[in-house]
């Protein structure tokens, strides 16, 4: 079996058409050989067995960013949210038994939802955009509907956001058009 993991955003912003026809081809490609079959590794698994695979002896922590994980820990608001994530998996541990099937299936989801993603890209010093208070909203939903969805209130904290007040300041929305006017004859071209 040989894994092809292609990460689903950066690198294909650089791709003509954002990488579609180089994906369409390589997919096509795969598809139309008589040798190689596409599977998961639950497919592979469920198909050859687990006694067949080689247990990893040694992984080696880090990312493709710098080798390590500076990303997404380090800075206040990074240990922040981790913190706020640590809890709510904590509380979801500790309660999950209690709530009814429907209720531990959509405190798990949204748990995962908030594990599974790369939101402390946007914490911290090294990323931003316009949209950070936006992404910081959204972490922070995720993690209080995992108390919500167990019967509980979100944690008061969850409700102030993890972003500092200095970096979500930096964008205000618009109040009002400008109307620039252009004078033909003061900065005409010679």
């Amino acid at each position: 079996m040989v894994s092809v993991i292609l990460d689903g955003e950066n690198a294909w912003e650089y791709f003509p058409e954002s990488g579609r026809e180089f994906l369409r081809r390589l997919y096509q490609g795969l598809q139309d050989d008589d040798v190689i079959e596409c599977l998961t590794v639950s497919e592979a698994i469920e198909r050859h067995g687990a006694e067949n695979l080689a247990p990893l002896t040694h992984v080696t922590p880090g990312s493709w960013i710098n080798s390590n994980f500076n990303i997404w820990i380090g800075s206040p608001e990074d240990n922040r949210a981790w913190d706020y994530l640590s809890a709510a998996r904590d509380f979801f541990a500790e309660h999950a038994d209690a709530a009814t099937p429907e209720q531990r299936e959509l405190a798990y989801e949204e748990l995962l939802i908030a594990e599974g993603s790369d939101w402390n890209w946007w914490y911290g010093p090294e990323h931003h955009t316009e949209n950070d208070a936006d992404f910081d909203e959204l972490y922070r939903k995720h993690l209080s509907n995992v108390y919500i969805a167990l019967g509980a209130r979100p944690l008061e904290h969850l409700a102030q956001p993890i972003a500092t007040g200095q970096r979500l300041g930096r964008f205000t929305d618009q109040t009002s058009y400008i109307h620039p006017h252009y004078r033909w004859r003061e900065h005409r071209l010679l």
